[in-house]
C-alpha cells in the first residue's frame, strides 16, 4: 500500500497533472502510480482532506494507494463491512456521492464512522480499467456538501479517467516487457541447445536429428528442461543420462 505525504503542500492542478504525465511515462509500479494519483485529487479536485484508490479482486477489495489516513481508515471500514460508496462505485460502475455522512441512511455502519471521523462528505467515482479488476478513486471531505457543485465532480471523473489511463498504459508496459523477456529466454535456450547438438554432432559423427534426438532422450530420462541437459553438456561437456 502507498502513501504520499500526509499534508498535501503547495502544488498547481498543472503542476499536478504533468507530475501525474511524468510518471505514467517513468518506469514505476501500478501502485506508485496510484499513489500519485490520489496525490493529484488532493491537488485538483476542490474540498477533498484525503484520497484513495479501492481495487476489487480474486482475494476481495483493497487500498493499493492513497494519501491521507482518513481515507484508508474509511475504506477498510467499508471493507469489513462489506458495502459502502466505494465498493458500490467499483461494483456497479458508476459515481457515489454523499452528501451528508450525518444524515446518510443508505450505509448506516458506514455513515456513523465518517461522521465520528470528521468526514461528512465522499465522493467514489469507478476507474475505467480492463480486465478482471474494478476499482474506484474516492474522496473525502471534511464539509457537508463538499462536492455538490458539478464542476467539481467533473474534476473527480477528469482525475479518475486519468488513473485509468495510466493503469492501462502502465499495464500494457509491463506485459511488452514481460514478453521480451520470455523471448530472449527462448533465444538463450534455443542457443544452448544449438551448441549441445554441434559438440554431439562433432564428438558422435552424426546428424543433427539425431543429436537432437539424444539431447530429448536424456532430457526425458533425467526428468530435466532440454535447455538445462542441453547447458550442462556445453559448459561440462558430459550428457545427463540419469
Amino acid at each position: 500500500m502507498a502513501e504520499p505525504p500526509d499534508e498535501a503542500g503547495a502544488m498547481t492542478p498543472d503542476a499536478a497533472w504533468s507530475r501525474l504525465v511524468r510518471m505514467c511515462l517513468a518506469d514505476v509500479s501500478v501502485d506508485e502510480f496510484l499513489s500519485c494519483v490520489t496525490e493529484v485529487a488532493r491537488h485538483v479536485v476542490p474540498g477533498v482532506r484525503a484520497a484513495s484508490v479501492t481495487m476489487l479482486g480474486p482475494q476481495g477489495p483493497e487500498t493499493p494507494a492513497y494519501s491521507g489516513s482518513l481515507a484508508v481508515e474509511l475504506d477498510h471500514v467499508q471493507y469489513r463491512l462489506g458495502r459502502g460508496p466505494c465498493l458500490q462505485a467499483a461494483v456497479l460502475a458508476r459515481t457515489v456521492h454523499v452528501v451528508d455522512a450525518a444524515a446518510e441512511d443508505r450505509w448506516p455502519g458506514y455513515s456513523a464512522a465518517a461522521a465520528a471521523r470528521g468526514a461528512l462528505s465522499s465522493l467514489s467515482v469507478p476507474v475505467p480499467v480492463t480486465g478482471p479488476q474494478a476499482g474506484a478513486l474516492n474522496l473525502y471531505g471534511d464539509a457537508a456538501a463538499a462536492f455538490v457543485d458539478p464542476s467539481v465532480r467533473e474534476s473527480a471523473v477528469h482525475v479518475a479517467a486519468g488513473a485509468g489511463a495510466g493503469m492501462r498504459t502502465l499495464r500494457a508496459l509491463e506485459e511488452a516487457t514481460g514478453r521480451a523477456a520470455n523471448l530472449q529466454a527462448a533465444m538463450q535456450s534455443r542457443e544452448a541447445i544449438e551448441q549441445a547438438k554441434g559438440i554431439l554432432m562433432e564428438r558422435h559423427r552424426i546428424t543433427a536429428e539425431v543429436a537432437f534426438a539424444e539431447l530429448r532422450e536424456a532430457s526425458q530420462t533425467t526428468n530435466r528442461k532440454l535447455r538445462e541437459v542441453a547447458e550442462h553438456l556445453v559448459t561440462t561437456g558430459e550428457l545427463l543420462r540419469r
